[in-house]
């Protein structure tokens, strides 16, 4: 054998030749081609059998296949078809390389990318934490890739439905690595849209515990995740060109000025400008911390199915914390009526109980304007029972009296004029957190329904109040623009003195051609009937 026929053996070598001239070595290629075909034959028969050469020719085909149009089409269903019917008994390295090679071939634009993208979330049963790993990043990455300039709708809602059918999956795994992507998707702004928060509710409601808790955290820990940052990418950049331009403004001083220094400076200047841009744009705005159950398309029979499963539910406590979590947060943005769950939440109000202060901020959470009085009472007298009382450690105290004051501030009609009487007196309290919370809770009456308070404890806001707190159901009617009186505060404080700024808001610096071309016209009111030609 000579040396160029054994060069040809070696597959780098022939992949370069066979790139500067593919019909020269057509022959060559059909016979690698062919030693493939065969191996594969014999995996089919025992497809738990390690194979390295295999791997290493469906790599180097997957390189050159592209140039050969008649063998790509058979080469592509080949590798689909071995995968998707021997993808758990396959030996992990030999799958791994398979699925590099599908990954190559797609990023040649050979095939469509729902096809692999579905493959992969199949791959998600295999019992390869290594290849889960991998194979989550591909596909947030290449879906944020996609949607990178436009918004393709027709990839996403087919993978939206498909990745439904995967949160039914009966493999645990499977089922929330599938939320796992959506919710990363989400938390990217890739997929922040109603169909998505209502495919994750859905999970909420799945057989598996981890499944569910995973679905149920999206719903409870995404509003923090989003506070602690951006994309990780947009803030590295970002941070790398601000140390950047600061490093090199030190050093800029003790340089001389020149023209190739000014002009870096403002190479750097203009990059850290765009990257804050784009991350106020991302970041910033009115969908900052915008939660996902806002776009909740039924939240009364979500609250409901949740509350459902929360009675029955022989979860961990850990589980049913987040149920109540979900479910009080859910009552409390859309105004729900679930009125079964402020008893149930009540058995739990103890000082002696588990993460009671979790439990006492759901309580909390849970109350607003539109629910009856008499539902939430028992709760309020439970907590006063419970937590503000003499035999009550000091913790317990200020827990309580500041639920009672949050639960008074978001449903103002549960307020009874004994109890507030006898709650304020805490105001005189030795200790200074007990005496705060007292303040505190009354400074939230005299606001709402100074009335219930005697004259002493009204002070002069409270003083100046007429009539009591509206009754249950009846909303308050604005009669003007509310906060109005801060701008005249604003104007008294700081008086405009330059007047062409007062005709800027007045109108009066404006020209009489200004004047004749738009805005009011004066018409004369006389007693002359108007004419309307027709």
């Amino acid at each position: 054998m000579s040396s160029e026929e054994r060069l040809l053996q070696q597959l780098p070598f022939l992949q370069d030749r066979i790139k500067r001239d593919k019909q020269g070595y057509r022959k060559e290629f059909e016979q690698q081609y062919a030693r493939f075909m065969t191996l594969l034959r014999i995996l089919q028969m025992k497809p738990n059998s390690p194979s390295k050469e295999f791997s290493t020719l469906a790599s180097f085909l997957a390189h050159v296949c592209p140039l050969y149009k008649d063998k790509l089409d058979p080469f592509v269903n080949t590798l689909f078809e071995f995968i998707e019917t021997h993808y758990l008994t396959l030996d992990r390295q030999l799958r791994s390389s398979l699925m590099s090679a599908l990954i190559l071939l797609r990023n040649k634009q050979v095939f469509p990318v729902v096809r692999l993208l579905k493959l992969c979330f199949i791959l998600f049963r295999c019992a390869d934490k290594k290849l889960r790993s991998s194979l989550h990043k591909y596909i947030v990455t290449d879906i944020k890739n996609v949607n990178r300039h436009v918004n393709n709708a027709t990839l996403n809602k087919s993978l939206q439905n498909f990745m439904f059918t995967m949160m039914k999956d009966t493999n645990p795994t499977a089922a929330k690595k599938s939320i796992d992507v959506m919710s990363d998707l989400y938390h990217k702004k890739v997929w922040n849209d109603a169909r998505t928060a209502n495919v994750m509710a859905e999970g909420c409601f799945s057989p598996h515990q981890k499944v569910r808790s995973t679905a149920l955290n999206f719903f409870v820990g995404m509003d923090e995740d989003e506070k602690e940052g951006e994309e990780s990418d947009s803030d590295n950049d970002t941070e790398q060109h601000e140390e950047t331009l600061l490093a090199f403004r030190k050093g800029s001083n003790k340089m001389k000025k020149s023209r190739k220094n000014d002009k870096k400076l403002k190479k750097l200047m203009k990059k850290a400008t765009k990257s804050q841009t784009i991350k106020e744009k991302q970041g910033g705005g009115d969908n900052q911390g915008f939660s996902a159950l806002y776009l909740l398309h039924d939240p009364q029979n979500f609250a409901d199915k949740l509350f459902g499963m929360l009675k029955t539910s022989t979860d961990p406590f850990n589980v049913k914390l987040q149920l109540m979590h979900v479910i009080s947060r859910v009552i409390g943005i859309h105004k729900l009526l679930v009125l079964s769950f402020y008893p149930f939440i009540q058995r739990y109000l103890r000082p002696s109980q588990p993460e009671i202060t979790q439990v006492l901020v759901y309580a909390a959470q849970a109350c607003h304007d539109l629910v009856p009085p008499d539902a939430v009472e028992p709760m309020l007298t439970a907590l006063v029972n419970e937590f503000v009382s003499n035999r009550s450690s000091i913790e317990a105290q200020c827990a309580g009296l500041n639920t009672i004051r949050e639960i008074c501030l978001r449903c103002p009609t549960v307020m009874d004029e004994a109890l507030i009487t006898d709650l304020v007196m805490y105001k005189k309290d030795k200790d200074n957190s007990i005496s705060s919370a007292a303040r505190s809770l009354l400074q939230v009456v005299r606001k709402l329904n100074p009335a219930l308070l005697k004259k002493k404890d009204r002070g002069i806001e409270g003083s100046g109040r007429k009539g009591t707190a509206l009754a249950y159901g009846v909303q308050p009617i604005s009669y003007g623009v509310e906060g109005i009186e801060l701008l005249t505060t604003q104007l008294k404080d700081n008086p405009i003195k330059s007047g062409d700024e007062w005709e800027l808001y007045s109108g009066e610096g404006e020209s009489d051609d200004d004047n004749d071309s738009g805005g009011w016209i004066d018409v004369d009111s006389g007693d002359e009937d108007i004419v309307i030609d027709s």
